[in-house]
C-alpha cells in the first residue's frame, strides 16, 4: 500500500504499465478519492510533464459533468499522483465482461456522444476512447471519460476549414 500525506488510501483499484490507481479519503473534508500514481520510483523529466499535461487538459474540462474531476497534483517520493473524484463507476469494460443490459448500452452510448460532443466543442480529442476508459455509476446513471494522458488540445488559432478549390493560390 502508498502512503500519500493528507490522504487514507483505502486499497489498489486497477494497475497497468505505466501508472497504479488507488481508492481513498482526502483527509481535510474526508472526501471520497482516486489517485493515479506513476509506477516508476525516479520518472523521467518527460513522464512527469506527460502526467502534468494530463492534469491541466482536465482542468480545462471541469465544466463537462461527462469528465472526471481532477483537484490536484501531489507529490509522492521521487514522482507524482493525481488525485481526483470517486464517484463509484465502474468501467465499461466490466460492465461487458459481466453483461450489460440493452438498455443500459443505449443510455450510455447516447450519454456518451454527448459527452465527447462536449470534449470537442472545448478544442480537445481524447485519443484513447476504449471501454476501460469510459466509467458507468450503476445507481445514478451517470457517465464520466477518464485518462486524458495522450489527448490532444487543439489550438484555437486557425481552425477554419477551406475549400481547397476557393483557397488563395489554389
Amino acid at each position: 500500500m502508498i502512503d500519500i500525506t493528507g490522504f487514507e488510501v483505502s486499497g489498489e483499484i486497477h494497475s497497468s504499465r505505466r501508472n497504479k490507481i488507488y481508492r481513498g479519503l482526502r483527509q481535510e473534508d474526508r472526501k471520497p478519492v482516486v489517485i493515479k500514481v506513476l509506477n516508476d520510483e525516479y520518472p523521467s523529466l518527460e513522464e512527469l510533464n506527460k502526467f502534468q499535461y494530463e492534469y491541466e487538459v482536465v482542468s480545462k474540462l471541469q465544466q463537462i459533468d461527462g469528465v472526471i474531476d481532477h483537484y490536484q497534483v501531489v507529490d509522492y517520493g521521487n514522482t507524482k499522483a493525481i488525485v481526483m473524484e470517486d464517484y463509484n463507476g465502474l468501467s465499461v469494460d466490466h460492465l461487458i465482461e459481466n453483461g450489460m443490459a440493452l438498455k443500459t448500452f443505449f443510455h450510455l452510448a447516447v450519454e456518451l456522444v454527448d459527452i465527447l460532443a462536449q470534449i470537442h466543442s472545448e478544442s480537445c480529442i481524447h485519443k484513447d476512447i476504449k471501454p476501460h476508459n469510459i466509467l458507468y455509476n450503476l445507481q445514478t446513471g451517470q457517465v464520466k471519460v477518464i485518462d486524458f494522458s495522450i489527448s490532444y488540445q487543439l489550438s484555437r488559432v486557425n481552425q477554419t476549414v477551406i475549400n481547397p478549390e476557393r483557397r488563395p493560390g489554389g
